[in-house]
């Protein structure tokens, strides 16, 4: 079901902006394409939700980082056969080690102390 959606998602986006423009909802398609630049599921592409979750790991944004895997995991992850669930646990286990290896090579310390503290 997702790859066909992630197949359809940018033909779909294409006539949503023609109606709105047909229409003549100019705030109402700005208001899209700021969304959609935001757009959290990343299309389902996972080239792009990794990019965005290693971008969360070399900006040291740890509340970000883990927002991310918090939405990831309530749309997509919680949702796979309980077979999988251990490797969902193991990617995000080694997420987060990359998170304080990164952390520690870039001498963030207080970086690797909030880590530890939330």
């Amino acid at each position: 079901e997702l790859p066909v959606m992630a197949a359809a998602t940018p033909a779909i986006d294409d006539y949503i902006r023609e109606y709105l423009l047909f229409r003549g909802f100019t705030s109402t398609l700005k208001t899209f394409e700021v969304e959609a630049k935001l757009d959290k599921d990343k299309s389902f592409k996972v080239d792009k939700v990794v990019q965005h979750l290693f971008s969360h790991v070399t900006n040291h944004d740890l509340t970000s980082l883990r927002d991310f895997w918090q939405h990831l995991h309530r749309r997509f992850f919680s949702r796979l056969n309980q077979s999988f669930s251990g490797a969902v646990h193991t990617l995000e286990t080694c997420l987060y080690r990359l998170y304080l290896v990164h952390s520690l090579q870039n001498g963030k310390i207080d970086k690797v102390t909030e880590f530890f503290e939330k």
